[in-house]
């Protein structure tokens, strides 16, 4: 059994120097959590554990456990916590998982789920030629449609908390109330500037014309973001039959006046007539919240906004223990998360959209699979 009680002994003869370091306050447990988003409190959300771990332990073997958090969004610093053993649990994205095969060397135990969108319910939809008619385009049609406007009647700077439901975390509006929380989610692309020139984007697409499409000029997410990058990256890739060692960066070294950067891909979007292409996770209008300071999906005057696609889905983010966790505390601190979304007590969690969390029975069937299928 795994033992949560690092002494500098045990540390010595099992890990390297800087986690015997990190291990030496014993009987601790320390959450890596992200920043909060609206209305979402790390410190409720650690408390509520707290508390339901207090009510699962039922022998009080854990009783006298300290547990705290830090905060930091950078997922190399969650992972490198993980390994180092300074950090005991964290919700990593499913790629910092896979990179070196860290699944192997940590304990991914809790799959992050999510409300599903009333214009996506089924993550099984994927691309098949990128036309009119394919899933991934029908899904941003039906999108636009409810969002701003098949044609183009609903700016966002038209949007009301009482129209949208907005709840302090995100415009309601736009979840379906009906289906199950999925494990997945998308990116999707974007198109802005008048309305010729969304058009001319458009046949580009259609024509498969990479070159006078990437010219149009792209804004581009965080390059580690799955949602923001790499899965509108996988898509063009795909849609444009383009060789295998072809990226974004590349493409971007030849062509550096065709791309502006925009880490969430929401602040840029039809504000500059020369970047009309833009990446951002899908349906991030839903946690962008229209009020007097809102600069985010706000183009310039005579500019409208038309999601032209989304992506193919990356399984959603896991939570992850340290190797360094006893097996019963990690047992009894999973059902302890899980419970806060039982116990309608995850506003931190749904701030992030993490509205349900489940236990991984088989790690390489429910999620190995599931990113391969994506990124391989």
């Amino acid at each position: 059994m795994k033992q949560i009680f690092c002494t500098l002994t045990i540390a010595a003869s099992l890990v390297s120097p800087i986690v015997s370091t990190s291990c030496s306050t014993s009987n601790s447990f320390v959450f890596f959590l992200s920043e909060p988003i609206n209305k979402g409190d790390p410190n409720k959300f650690v408390n509520s554990i707290k508390k339901n771990l207090n009510e699962l332990d039922t022998n009080k073997k854990f009783s006298n456990l300290n547990i705290t958090y830090k905060i930091s969004s950078n997922d190399l610093a969650k992972k490198q916590s993980l390994e180092n053993g300074s950090g005991s649990f964290s919700f990593l994205k499913v790629q910092t998982l896979m990179n070196n095969n860290f699944y192997s060397d940590s304990n991914p135990l809790i799959q992050t789920l999510t409300t599903p969108f009333v214009f996506d319910t089924d993550m099984n939809k994927r691309y098949l030629d990128g036309s009119l008619n394919d899933p991934l385009r029908i899904i941003a049609k039906d999108m636009q449609a409810v969002s701003f406007g098949a044609n183009y009647e609903h700016p966002h700077s038209t949007w009301t908390d009482l129209d949208y439901q907005w709840n302090g975390i995100r415009y309601d509006k736009f979840y379906s109330k009906n289906s199950e929380l999925v494990n997945g989610y998308r990116g999707m692309i974007l198109l802005s500037g008048k309305k010729e020139i969304i058009e001319t984007a458009k046949d580009y697409w259609d024509k498969k014309d990479w070159n006078n499409f990437r010219n149009l000029g792209i804004i581009f997410g965080n390059k580690e973001s799955i949602g923001n990058y790499k899965l509108q990256e996988l898509l063009i890739k795909q849609h444009f039959s383009l060789e295998n060692t072809w990226t974004l960066a590349s493409d971007e070294l030849k062509n550096p006046d065709k791309y502006n950067y925009d880490e969430y891909g929401t602040e840029l979007i039809g504000k500059n007539e020369k970047f009309i292409i833009s990446f951002t996770d899908e349906a991030s209008f839903a946690w962008t919240h229209r009020n007097k300071n809102t600069t985010g999906y706000t183009p310039i005057e005579n500019s409208v906004i038309e999601i032209l696609t989304v992506t193919n889905p990356s399984i959603y983010d896991i939570g992850t223990f340290s190797k360094y966790i006893d097996d019963e505390l990690m047992n009894l601190m999973s059902q302890a998360i899980i419970k806060t979304y039982e116990n309608n007590d995850n506003l931190y969690g749904e701030g992030l959209g993490y509205n349900g969390y489940k236990l991984i029975n088989d790690f390489n069937s429910e999620v190995l699979d599931y990113y391969k299928n994506t990124f391989n």
